[in-house]
């Protein structure tokens, strides 16, 4: 992370990125700018740092679901946040820094748009993704903190969590832009979700829930799935003995 340059030693631009505390002071194109509905605030520091923030913020702007379920009321996060972080990190750590525009955020109710600077390397697509990280310095140090995975299935990791909430994820892919579109347009609990809150008033196995709501037990076990990584379920054992309950609050 440390080079020589004219005797001296400094910085790399990865250890740059990384370790100073605003590297926008000498690379104003390095930071993170996110737009909603007038809304327009420019992010700095660290990059590590910058995903931090840019998370908070998203989730602060982004209008909270709210479920009623008899009479009481949850509310949820439209879009899955270990999706959103991942995209938020993916536009940071393999955007193209030759490239002098900063990131870009744009929340919508129904939409998030994550855009950074750069295409797909050669050889690597949203389709097939690759570990093949852009900026492999920065890519090391966000890894030895935690914010990458080694195997690099970030891409694999956000289309999966929204395919379970029903959310479309779309990649626009320009010569010296990319975009991630997450769209939750068509993303919303059926009749059936909600039958199945209703009955886990107690604990109840997938088959117990079967019988009563005389929905088939895949379907069952499929929409289950979403309750409880939507937060509004229980899940207790293993097997034939696991049970679910709708979550107290």
């Amino acid at each position: 992370m440390v080079v020589k340059k004219d005797r001296r030693k400094v910085l790399s631009f990865a250890g740059l990125l990384f370790f100073h505390k605003e590297p926008q002071i000498l690379y104003p194109h390095t930071g993170l700018r996110i737009i909603s509905n007038g809304h327009d605030e420019r992010l700095v520091g660290p990059v590590w740092k910058l995903v931090d923030k840019a998370e908070k913020k998203v989730f602060e702007l982004i209008p909270k679901v709210e479920l009623k379920l008899g009479f009481r009321r949850r509310v949820i996060n439209p879009f899955p946040p270990e999706a959103v972080r991942e995209g938020i990190v993916n536009a940071l750590v393999h955007r193209n820094y030759a490239i002098h525009s900063e990131c870009f955020i744009y929340v919508s109710p129904l939409t998030l748009k994550i855009i950074n600077p750069g295409s797909f390397l050669p050889g690597t697509s949203p389709e097939n993704p690759r570990p093949m990280p852009r900026n492999p310095k920065l890519y090391e140090l966000m890894y030895l903190m935690g914010y990458v995975e080694r195997q690099g299935r970030g891409i694999e990791l956000i289309k999966e969590s929204c395919s379970e909430l029903g959310i479309n994820v779309k990649y626009e892919l320009e010569p010296r832009f990319t975009s991630l579109i997450l769209d939750r347009t068509a993303a919303v609990l059926d009749e059936f979700h909600k039958k199945l809150l209703m009955l886990l008033g107690d604990w109840r196995s997938a088959s117990e829930l079967s019988k009563l709501s005389g929905i088939s037990k895949p379907s069952v076990l499929k929409r289950l799935k979403l309750l409880v990584r939507l937060g509004l379920v229980d899940v207790k054992g293993k097997g034939p003995s696991t049970r679910y309950r709708v979550k107290k609050f």
